[in-house]
């Protein structure tokens, strides 16, 4: 049997894992752990290679597969809830990565586990309840699975996963208070790109599917070689391209709206520009939506697009084109928003290019 531990990456998530493996192997169990890429390809090969009777995995980004498959399932799942801006932190510090990495990185992961965190048979484990009870949250986790354990093998367990509980709070993984670790760890405008991106994140987690997820510049990339992140106007003059694209982010399935706030010099007027969202996976790269715009005045240039979107996998980018050469220019990106359409009646015209 598969027990199956969701969550971002960092020691709830680990601490989550441990516990489901301490509690069966209590039990009486024969039971190993891994860590599994998140594809039910990977999770049937380690099922195949596992010599023992049980298999606790933990999971940080499941694919489709994987997440119909543990839908269909209807056996408990843990899904580790913490604040994503944790885990950002975890990934810098203990994963040589960049912010900017990390954070295209983590909405990778939420976006996966968003799309199973309203299945009825997931149990949320929230960061807070595991520091203030640990021994009462694993004897919960024990009465999911229906584990006969004493508590006195409870409170063995709790002392055994006591550094993992402790490492939750350490410095490198956010510490004792995330507002004070965030904002003394990193730059101020890394740390408002990553605060924008991550809270709307984290509201989706929470179920508040209406929430919107904001992008700032500093996801964007410069057109032009070595595509630099953007962190001033970006210099149109040249020949037809693209003059910026980004944000490499990933979102739910779903249909979205896309606001793409934008703005333009005085010199910029009368440029035609094509504006698209595309996205990229191990096929390549698909256009979702497209349109046609010509810039009238200089200044707040506001573009509304819809589009479908299927696989949380894909990265995401909002590409502009200026589609004829430009002899002088400057484009500002303020953000693109992304909300995720209501239920109900979808009207054509929003995915009918321009």
């Amino acid at each position: 049997m598969i027990y199956a531990t969701l969550g971002l990456p960092g020691p709830l998530t680990a601490w989550c894992q441990t516990v489901t493996t301490q509690l069966l192997i209590a039990a009486g169990r024969r039971v190993d752990e891994v860590n599994s890429t998140g594809s039910l390809t990977d999770v049937g090969r380690q099922l195949i290679l596992c010599e023992k009777d049980h298999l606790v995995v933990a999971v940080s980004r499941p694919d489709n597969d994987l997440a119909n498959a543990l839908r269909d399932s209807k056996k408990p799942i843990l899904l580790a809830l913490s604040d994503p801006r944790r885990s950002l932190i975890h990934l810098v510090e203990n994963g040589d990565l960049d912010v900017l990495t990390a954070i295209r990185s983590i909405s990778g992961d939420c976006s996966c586990l968003i799309n199973l965190a309203d299945c009825e048979t997931v149990a949320p484990i929230r960061f807070e309840q595991v520091l203030e009870a640990p021994l009462a949250v694993i004897a919960e986790i024990a009465r999911l699975y229906d584990l006969a354990v004493s508590p006195m093998q409870v409170h063995r367990i709790a002392q055994d996963t006591q550094e993992l509980v402790e490492l939750m709070v350490a410095p490198e993984n956010g510490g004792t208070d995330i507002e004070t670790t965030w904002t003394s760890n990193l730059d101020e405008n890394l740390a408002r790109a990553g605060q924008f991106m991550l809270t709307g994140l984290d509201r989706h987690l929470a179920g508040q599917r209406a929430a919107p997820i904001v992008v700032t510049k500093e996801l964007f990339l410069n057109g032009e070689p070595p595509h630099e992140a953007v962190s001033a106007p970006v210099d149109m003059t040249g020949r037809s391209r693209y003059v910026a694209f980004g944000p490499f982010i990933h979102l739910p399935a779903g249909t979205w709206l896309l606001r793409y706030m934008i703005s333009f010099s005085e010199e910029a007027v009368g440029v035609p520009c094509l504006i698209d969202v595309c996205a990229s996976d191990q096929f390549g790269v698909h256009e979702l939506t497209r349109t046609h715009v010509v810039i009238s005045t200089a200044g707040r240039m506001d573009v509304t697009l819809a589009f479908q979107h299927n696989d949380p996998l894909a990265s995401l980018q909002v590409r502009l084109l200026t589609e004829k050469p430009v002899f002088d220019g400057r484009l500002a990106i303020g953000f693109a928003e992304f909300t995720l359409k209501p239920e109900g009646p979808t009207d054509p015209e929003l995915f009918l290019p321009t």
